[in-house]
């Protein structure tokens, strides 16, 4: 018995490596893939996307650039996420020095409707987009939320970190940059 829960135990790790690795390996493939009309400025910059916000306005990540950005992956049942988003929600009112948005894993929520309301009951006017497809998510390696991507006024990832952050840690990385 001892030996079959090692074993397992062994599996998962070897499969929780292999994930990482691939996780790894799609997102060069691509910003390699990068075309023209994205700011390419090293193989870390990413390439423009457009999502729909809580009013239904498309939005594209370009838009937000030219300060840091800090892109948030959460979702409605992650606990983390909403130990996160109350703070991601204050740096956002009381910090102009960077733009923070929260893109939802609609993919794994009941509905948009279900996000919107959720997200209005908790009083947050952060920009929240709907990745529908789940496309964007994993475009960034986020197999695990919350994640945060923390990308320079060009467009360049910076940092990435897979678990909830607060105010303090954004400040530490915007000010690196």
């Amino acid at each position: 018995m001892k030996n079959l829960l090692s074993g397992g135990v062994i599996c998962i790790l070897i499969t929780l490596l292999l994930l990482n690795y691939l996780s790894s390996y799609e997102k060069e493939t691509i910003q390699e893939q990068t075309n023209t009309s994205d700011i390419v400025l090293s193989n870390r910059a990413v390439q423009n996307f457009e999502l729909p916000n809580l009013l239904g306005e498309k939005k594209a990540l370009y838009n937000y650039l030219g300060k840091p950005v800090v892109l948030a992956f959460w979702a409605t049942w992650c606990g983390p996420c909403n130990e996160e988003m109350p703070r991601l929600q204050n740096y956002y009112a009381t910090n102009q020095d960077a733009h923070i948005v929260a893109i939802n894993a609609t993919d794994t929520e009941a509905s948009i409707a279900a996000v919107t309301k959720y997200a209005n009951n908790k009083g947050w006017d952060l920009p929240i987009l709907f990745d529908e497809t789940g496309e964007i998510r994993k475009r960034f390696g986020g197999f695990t939320i919350p994640t945060t991507v923390f990308l320079s006024a060009n467009g360049e990832i910076v940092h990435e970190v897979y678990g909830p952050i607060d105010e303090a840690y954004i400040d530490n990385i915007l000010g690196q940059l």
